[in-house]
Parts: C-alpha cells; structure tokens; sequence
C-alpha cells in the first residue's frame, strides 16, 4: 500500500535539562558470539561507554560439545572437565580478540565477560539477571525460513523474554544514532520507547513519533469527514506527547502520520529518512502473557534496521519459565 504522510512538523526541544542515561544507570549486556554479524553491537557499545559512560558486561554463549550432551557436572571424568575447560579458554581468548579489535582502546580488555553453555537466548536473558543490567545489545540480521525451522532468531527470543529493553544492532549502526524512528500508538508501551529512544539519540539529532493508521475501508462519503476525525486526534495525542517529552538541546522532534501497513511503511519511512534506529514497546495481552506483535517480530526478521524494543511497563523479572520458553 502506498505510503501517506498526512501531517509533519518540526519543533527543536527548549533548553532544559533532560535525563539522558535511563538505560544506563546499571550495566550494558552486550551478547556476542564473536561473529561479523555481531562487529556492530561491539562498536556500538563500545559508543555508549564513551558518549553515555555505560559500563558494559559481556556474554558469550557456546552450544554444547555435542548435540544433546548434558553440561559438564561433578560426575563427568577429569578428562571431560578439561576439553571442557579448554574449549570454554579457547572461545573467550576468540571473543576477546574481537572486543580488543573493534572497542575503543583500551575498552573491550577490560570489560567482564561471561562465557556460558548451552541455548543462546536461554543464557543472554539468565545473564541479564543475575547482572541486574538496565539493557541488553545484540546483533541483528536478516531471518528467513530456514533460520526460523531451525530456531536461529535469537535477537527475537530476547527481546521477548528480557525484563530490560534490547538493542538488536543491524551491521550498518556502529556509533549512536542520528535519526530514530519511534512508532506510537499512545499506549504506556509505546511511550516508554519512545523515552528509551531518547537516551541513545546522538547529540543534535531527530526523533520522528511516527503513528500508522490502519488501512480503514470508508465509503466515499464517510472518508473525508472520518479523516479529519482521524488526523486531528492524533494531532492532539502528538501536541501532548510532545509537550510532555523532556530531550536535550538541540534535539528535532518531528511527529508523522502515516497510512498503511504497519511494517512496510516504517521500514519505507526508514529508507526515505535515513533512519538508523526503530524503536517499538511490547505489550502484554492477558495475566502474564507477553507479546511483542507481529510489527515487531517482522522488523527482526527483516533485519535491514537497528530495533530498540522496550518491555511493558509492569514487566516482571523473567524466571525459569520464561527462560523456558526461550530454549
């Protein structure tokens, strides 16, 4: 469906202090499992210790020696306890080298790093809380068919099952972002992405509140005065939200109306604007029952743009069953 931008302004934030570190007053888990795809996330902490004084934590995760085989334990032969510990030494010396690569000098050499076994999502989201992080960074890439039988997608296990927001880094992100797209509906969700999108926002750069307007099927007659309707009540949700949002100086903020599919016209709106980071909330649907959406979901499988998901407000701290449900 084509793309219809009913109404755009710009307004420049006052001078007025704002609070710029609300993910990072606790540490930064950066997940990597030493690959290329995951280079991004590295230089992208390694800019939100320098820009935003993260202090960051890293976890590295290793499947099992053997398809199916149980973790080392107090039972296993003293041969078994060494390949073990020998392979675990060999993979940390590998990660290290990427963080000693691609960090700032000086940084990566000294960041804690936790080498654990088994399923990826399962040991990023435990790490998460035992660390008490105020965020996780994971890199993103594209997902098809192939990797979704096979149960490779996990930046979305993450972001669905992690208590803090996740920043899945797409390869083209290696320094905080200029321009973020935020989708707002105006619930609670969405609104505290939009807040989170604000704390990694570079100096001097824009933020569009872009809300999407379901393709509704009006008569002729009906459209153009449930149009009107329409756009003047999110006019009026964005001049509050606005007034509202406290960001740094110089900070553009531009509300967009769009019309559309969800996802095709973000990642349209995207590509127009140059954006490098798309910020969305996840919502709970029912007692417990956490769903990031089917915008969501589509936007990690399409993998072409950094994401910044932000968990419901009343979140709990995920347990065993959520790191159940990410294995």
């Amino acid at each position: 469906m084509s793309t219809t931008i009913l109404q755009t302004t710009t307004r420049t934030a006052p001078e007025r202090p704002a609070a710029l570190r609300p993910l990072f007053e606790r540490p930064v888990l950066l997940a990597t499992d030493g690959a290329n795809a995951a280079s991004a996330a590295v230089r992208f902490t390694s800019a939100l210790a320098r820009k935003r004084r993260a202090s960051p934590q890293v976890v590295t995760v290793l499947p099992p020696a053997a398809p199916g085989a149980a973790p080392v334990t107090r039972l296993a032969s003293r041969a078994d306890e060494e390949a073990e510990a020998d392979r675990r030494a060999e993979w940390r010396d590998h990660v290290r080298g990427q963080l000693h690569a691609l960090a700032a000098p000086g940084q990566g050499d000294a960041w804690p790093l936790d080498v654990e076994v088994g399923s990826p999502a399962t040991a990023i989201t435990r790490t998460a809380r035992t660390h008490d992080v105020g965020s996780i960074v994971i890199g993103l890439r594209p997902h098809g068919t192939l990797d979704r039988i096979f149960r490779d997608e996990t930046a979305l296990l993450v972001a669905r099952n992690a208590a803090v927001p996740v920043l899945a880094i797409a390869p083209t992100l290696t320094d905080l972002p200029r321009r973020v797209i935020a989708a707002v509906d105006f619930s609670r969700a969405s609104l505290g992405a939009v807040r989170a999108a604000v704390s990694v926002l570079a100096e001097g750069g824009t933020l569009l509140l872009v809300h999407v307007q379901p393709e509704i099927d009006f008569t002729p007659e009906q459209a153009e005065g449930y149009g009107v309707i329409y756009s003047q009540g999110v006019a009026s949700a964005f001049a509050r939200l606005q007034q509202e949002l406290v960001v740094p100086p110089g900070v553009t903020v531009q509300p967009v109306l769009l019309r559309g599919n969800a996802t095709t016209e973000l990642l349209a709106l995207a590509d127009r604007a140059g954006a490098d980071l798309i910020a969305v909330g996840s919502q709970r649907h029912g007692p417990g029952r956490l769903s990031l959406g089917s915008v969501t979901r589509s936007l990690v499988r399409e993998g072409r743009v950094s994401l910044l998901v932000t968990p419901p407000p009343d979140h709990p701290v995920p347990g065993a069953a959520a790191d159940r449900r990410a294995s």
